[in-house]
């Protein structure tokens, strides 16, 4: 399969208070993709995979005012920000469909990346999105699912070496730290009495452009049980257990020191009462997405 999409951008942002415009750029694109596979067997499949990819800023790291935090901090908006380039490369090695293991590299021209910047005359601080000059990705992938009668596993684990290159006061800088990851659900069935669902997520970010992010990790789980013919179906679900779902991170320039900590209502828990009244809607009907990446550029 081969694929090549064309893509012409215009952007214009004004501002009714600086009454002028902030934003005037053009540009235009093309984007190939390729996909290859063979069968070695009627239950291995080997694929390689090849594809171009554009990441458009968001409109909120495009306004160029200020909002906010206290009277020491604030997020500013950068109309220059560029829109980042990135190359993917992927080898798969597929077994029955599920079980498979894959080896990725991402090559990134002008990734964005929120720094923080200082102004030494009001010794305050501004979280601002920028371009650095590119970043690469090495990726391992392997995922590993096993079903017995009375129990469903499902496990995936991954390893990830990034490399940043940016400039720090005028001095090239070069930040490599490896990120990896261990997904795990397992699903335990006891006939005619309940079904007992446990997931874990255990992430070491490593490296984010200016940022070294810390680990954390995440417990959740459900147990149901269906009646009436399977037709009813009760489920009580708990996400983030132990509350440890916090992003936390720090700094890598050298001239100052900034940490941050990101927490979300995470640890919640859902009672989920569903009744099955067969099929009401064509099977062929399906839900389309449209737009979808520009949807994703509008920040809450």
């Amino acid at each position: 399969m081969a694929g090549l999409r064309y893509e012409w951008t215009t952007i214009a942002g004004n501002s009714l208070v600086a009454g002028s415009g902030v934003v005037d750029r053009k540009y235009h694109n093309l984007f190939p993709n390729v996909l290859l596979s063979y069968d070695l067997t009627p239950d291995l499949i080997i694929g390689a995979s090849y594809n171009n990819r554009i990441q458009r800023p968001s409109y909120q790291d495009l306004d160029p005012f200020v909002t906010f935090i206290d009277s020491l901090s604030s997020f500013r908006g950068n109309p220059q920000l560029l829109p980042s380039y990135t190359h993917n490369v992927e080898l798969s090695l597929v077994y029955m469909e599920y079980a498979s293991i894959k080896l990725g590299y991402t090559s990134s021209k002008d990734p964005m990346f929120l720094t923080v910047e200082k102004n030494q005359s009001t010794n305050t601080f501004s979280a601002i999105t920028r371009n650095i000059e590119s970043s690469e990705m090495y990726s391992l992938a392997l995922v590993l699912p096993y079903e017995f009668p009375w129990w469903t596993t499902f496990n995936s684990f991954g390893y990830t070496f990034n490399k940043y290159v940016y400039s720090d006061q005028s001095a090239l800088v070069v930040s490599n730290e490896p990120t990896y990851y261990v997904n795990l659900y397992n699903e335990f069935r006891i006939p005619k009495v309940f079904s007992l669902e446990i997931t874990y997520e255990y992430v070491v970010p490593g490296s984010q452009g200016f940022f070294i992010v810390k680990p954390y990790q995440s417990l959740g789980g459900s147990i149901s049980r269906k009646f009436f013919k399977d037709q009813f179906t009760a489920r009580f679900s708990v996400f983030d257990v132990f509350f440890t779902g916090i992003e936390r991170a720090e700094s890598t320039l050298d001239d100052f020191n900034v940490q941050y900590t990101s927490k979300s209502d995470n640890r919640s828990f859902m009672l989920t009462l569903t009744w099955n009244f067969s099929k009401l809607k064509d099977a062929g009907i399906s839900a389309k997405t449209i737009d979808g990446d520009q949807k994703n550029r509008i920040k809450d």
